[in-house]
């Protein structure tokens, strides 16, 4: 397994953890709207990208593929 990383990769992981030490509470506001709408039976797919819109909402500066990366990230161990 090769541990080598392209410079979009690096990149794309320090802007990541940026994020993720913002204090704007995001994080917490796009958990929540997943879990919620998950729990009223709306499919998956339409909950990831409800929550995806709210992300960048709240981080405008950062690509939609980023915000995926990063939204599914978080969402990692979430039933």
């Amino acid at each position: 397994m090769s541990l080598e990383f392209t410079d979009h990769e690096i990149a794309l992981r320090i802007e990541t953890l940026s994020v993720e030490q913002k204090p704007c509470g995001c994080r917490i506001i796009v958990t929540r709207v997943y879990r919620e709408l998950k729990q009223r039976q709306i499919p998956e797919i339409a909950a990831f990208n409800t929550a995806t819109i709210i992300f960048r909402t709240h981080h405008p500066e950062i690509g939609i593929n980023d915000a995926r990366f990063t939204v599914a990230e978080w969402f990692d161990g979430i039933a």
